[in-house]
């Protein structure tokens, strides 16, 4: 028999930027809107445009720079996503498409959380026998 410690009890979840029930819709039949939801402290900032089946992609343009100049934009050495807004606003990459804002979000989602909970007291212990 052995015995396993674990510090820190996982006492955390996430649903992520998207919705958890995700639903596979055809793009030729929505009409999705540009946007980026950013993840700041308790709090998401969705930075909007309109459809793209009407203005495109290149609204990225004007919605990165809004971000970026927005004061909860961490600057852009913060993630990968983050890295990928400032390029877009400085025209440095394309605009993009849906799957690169979901992404960029995702990423700087995910970093800003690891973030918060790497900085968590650690005062949990868990103790577990293998049999």
């Amino acid at each position: 028999m052995s015995n396993i410690f674990f510090w820190r009890k996982p006492s955390f979840g996430d649903y992520n930027i998207t919705h958890p029930d995700f639903v596979d819709l055809d793009p030729r039949i929505i009409n999705v809107a540009a946007g980026i939801r950013y993840t700041y402290d308790d709090k998401f900032y969705i930075f909007r445009g309109v459809g793209v089946k009407s203005k495109g992609f290149a609204q990225m343009l004007n919605i990165c720079n809004d971000v970026i100049k927005h004061s909860c934009y961490r600057g852009n050495t913060f993630s990968f996503g983050d890295q990928e807004i400032y390029n877009c606003a400085n025209q440095t990459r394309s605009c993009g498409n849906s799957e690169t804002w979901v992404t960029a979000g995702i990423n700087h989602h995910l970093t800003n959380v690891s973030n918060d909970i790497s900085s968590l007291p650690s005062t949990s212990v868990v103790h577990l026998q293998n049999a």
